[in-house]
């Protein structure tokens, strides 16, 4: 089966580095095609938090077989700088006939930006997508989806602080999660506060409370 994966669709990978690296609008070269295939149109001037944005639609030049494309990128009108992305590529019901799905979630990419020192840096990714790890199986009867979160806590501005520990921080693209060991980060946890509004995470979050503390969760599930 991973012999298949690899030829198929490139083997097994790091979920973390196939969230960040999809639709990855830093990459110039990605960018480069993106704007070659497809038409950019303003849609409308919205508020993101307050803040007055540009919505940009990416409509494809051609047609694809299968799917629907929704690209659009929010745009901060005081500087002109990107502060969210959303990514949505959903299936047409003629695909869905033929692999056997009522379901059209294909894959969706949303990418949130804050300033630092005059600069924009990505601080939430939230993605869903079928992802090539150790937890994707093949079936008829299900369509595999997994939504996930990637949470910049710490941002590293300067150049010369960031070169120091590039190297030492860099992810594996072949480096599963599954098969890492971490470390319980007590002060993490501790001042850890992200509100969702879920129904799916409020109810897992009561059923957390049933059970043990997350400290001792944490630390059970990653031996």
């Amino acid at each position: 089966m991973e012999w298949v994966l690899r030829l198929g669709f490139g083997g097994l990978q790091n979920p973390v580095l196939e969230m960040y690296n999809e639709c990855d609008l830093s990459k110039k070269d990605y960018l480069k095609t993106f704007l070659e295939e497809n038409v950019v149109s303003l849609e409308s001037i919205e508020f993101l938090d307050t803040m007055p944005v540009y919505v940009i639609r990416f409509t494809p030049n051609t047609k694809r077989s299968g799917f629907v494309y929704d690209c659009k990128v929010y745009i901060n009108t005081k500087d002109y700088a990107i502060i969210k992305e959303d990514f949505n590529k959903t299936l047409t019901k003629e695909l869905q006939k033929i692999l056997g799905t009522n379901n059209s979630a294909c894959r969706r990419k949303i990418k949130y930006y804050k300033s630092i020192e005059n600069k924009y840096y990505p601080y939430l990714i939230e993605y869903l997508a079928g992802m090539k790890d150790q937890g994707y199986t093949f079936s008829k009867t299900e369509h595999y989806i997994r939504h996930s979160f990637i949470m910049m806590n710490e941002i590293i501005p300067k150049s010369k602080d960031y070169k120091r520990i590039k190297w030492r921080e860099k992810e594996d693209e072949n480096d599963l999660l599954y098969n890492r060991e971490f470390a319980y980060n007590e002060a993490f946890w501790k001042s850890f506060n992200v509100l969702y509004t879920q129904e799916e995470v409020t109810k897992a979050k009561q059923d957390l409370r049933k059970e043990q503390a997350i400290k001792n969760q944490f630390i059970e599930n990653s031996k």
